[in-house]
């Protein structure tokens, strides 16, 4: 059985805890203390404190990508947790930019990548592959893109020999755990696409049935980005699919009541200080 603490999200459940844009989730799988991204800064910890999960306990950190609300609190979290492996698929020394059009100037770029120091950086382990993190747990990487992407990421921009481009997301993974003989898959912002996480996972673990899936959309906008066709099309594949998404972040609190009346119970939002077994 696996335990979820949602350690950090852009709500939270009571004043008790901090929220803000970001996402940590904190999964206990028997005596192991997994985490999932570490938010913009330190609320985490504080969150983590409050709900008895332990940060020190933790034995691997999982970076999902190096956008600085998922990669902001390592510093950190390298100060309460040195033992730990950190892991990314991505060179920690990248650089990741988002453009926004004003009325005044043409295109705003604001820097969104890792910030952290050298020293915090040489804890990072880099992969490009698949990474096995124990007998039960992975991290992949997205190889299928047939099924489309979100749109804001056209917002979303890399630097590649000295100039902006924009970002593949090829520095995104995906956390896998298997329990019980089925899998849980966990994308922090899916910017490449929740269908073609999933359909990745399935060509990894061809004879696995995935139960549930946790993380955002990257549609985040409160008017959704995405067509309503597109959006329809989407549900019509999770409801033949069976699995039971858990989302929030970056999915934006008018589309996730959109795929709540379509998939009902099928998909539940998450929010700061919740936390249940799978």
């Amino acid at each position: 059985m696996i335990k979820i603490f949602v350690l950090l999200e852009n709500t939270a459940i009571s004043s008790a805890f901090k929220a803000v844009h970001g996402l940590s989730i904190g999964i206990e799988v028997g005596e192991t203390h997994l985490l999932l991204d570490v938010g913009p800064n330190n609320y985490y910890a504080y969150n983590a404190q409050k709900m008895g999960f332990d940060i020190s306990q933790v034995s691997t950190l999982v970076l999902s990508h190096s956008h600085y609300d998922h990669v902001g609190g390592l510093s950190h979290f390298v100060k309460h947790n040195s033992s730990a492996s950190i892991l990314l698929q991505d060179s920690p020394f990248n650089s990741y930019y988002s453009k926004t059009k004003y009325p005044s100037v043409s295109f705003l770029s604001v820097p969104i990548g890792l910030t952290c120091s050298k020293k915090v950086k040489s804890r990072i382990s880099s992969f490009s592959h698949s990474y096995k993190i124990s007998d039960n747990a992975w991290c992949i990487p997205v190889v299928c893109n047939t099924y489309p992407k979100p749109e804001l990421n056209k917002t979303l921009y890399k630097k590649e020999m000295g100039r902006l481009v924009l970002d593949d997301f090829a520095h995104e993974s995906i956390l896998v755990i298997e329990d019980d003989g089925e899998l849980v898959v966990f994308n922090s912002c899916s910017h490449n696409g929740v269908i073609n996480s999933i359909e990745s996972v399935k060509e990894f673990f061809p004879d696995k049935k995935i139960r549930s899936y946790i993380g955002g959309f990257h549609y985040h906008s409160s008017k959704s980005d995405e067509s309503t066709e597109k959006m329809d099309e989407f549900c019509q594949y999770i409801q033949d699919s069976g699995i039971t998404l858990y989302t929030g972040h970056c999915t934006g609190t008018q589309n996730i009541s959109y795929l709540q009346s379509k998939l009902g119970k099928q998909i539940q939002s998450i929010s700061t200080g919740q936390e249940w077994f799978l």
